[in-house]
């Protein structure tokens, strides 16, 4: 017997990357003006690694989002990052569920961030599980899965990448701890010339050109 998970939606998730910022790095980090709107505090400035020292970041982001729409997702046409900033949560600050409009892929890459900072959370479109799309029932789970979870919450920790569907709402838990969580997100794009004739279709109704 096989149980096929169709149609999913990928969420790249390395909680450990290993990446180790240098001094230089973070000091730049720590020049970036912030402002606070609401429950965000955001940078000023939306592409970070454009105007400031951070290339060996931006490459490494880079490089995993590669990763992702290439050797997971199988996408012959290459992503780029087209908006970037950084954002930090304070002690007992959360971020209310959102998505990100104008972009198709959007990262978040952890620079400081312990377990008691806050996790992200991905929730299921509509907050539905695949029980109750149709009829909005109530079930009892013996366990949560992600088959029957209409939220899923990742844990990250400093050196965290999380790289997802720019639609798909999110949100941050309560930083629980004594310390800012500081990350850079960023927003991708297509970069190749998309063909937009629909061609032939096979019988799977994929175009095939």
């Amino acid at each position: 017997m096989t149980l096929l998970k169709l149609f999913p939606t990928p969420v790249y998730y390395e909680r450990n990357t290993g990446f180790e910022f240098t001094e230089e790095e973070l000091d730049t980090i720590k020049s970036i003006s912030i402002f606070q709107a609401g429950e965000k505090n955001l940078s000023q400035d939306t592409r970070i690694f454009d105007n400031f020292p951070l290339e060996r970041i931006r490459d490494f982001c880079q490089k995993h989002l590669d990763i992702y729409t290439k050797e997971h997702c199988r996408v012959k046409e290459d992503f780029y990052i087209h908006r970037s900033w950084l954002t930090t949560k304070n002690p007992k600050q959360e971020h209310y569920i959102h998505n990100h409009p104008n972009s198709i892929l959007s990262g978040v890459f952890y620079i400081n961030a312990n377990p008691e900072a806050g996790m992200l959370e991905i929730y299921n479109e509509d907050n539905f599980n695949f029980l109750n799309r149709r009829f909005n029932m109530i079930y009892e789970f013996e366990e949560f899965n992600e088959i029957n979870s209409s939220v899923w919450s990742l844990e990250v920790t400093s050196g965290t990448m999380i790289i997802f569907p720019s639609w798909m709402r999110h949100g941050v838990t309560v930083n629980e701890s004594d310390d800012d969580r500081i990350c850079i997100a960023f927003n991708c794009f297509v970069k190749d010339y998309l063909n937009t004739h629909n061609g032939w279709i096979n019988s799977s109704g994929n175009a095939l050109v």
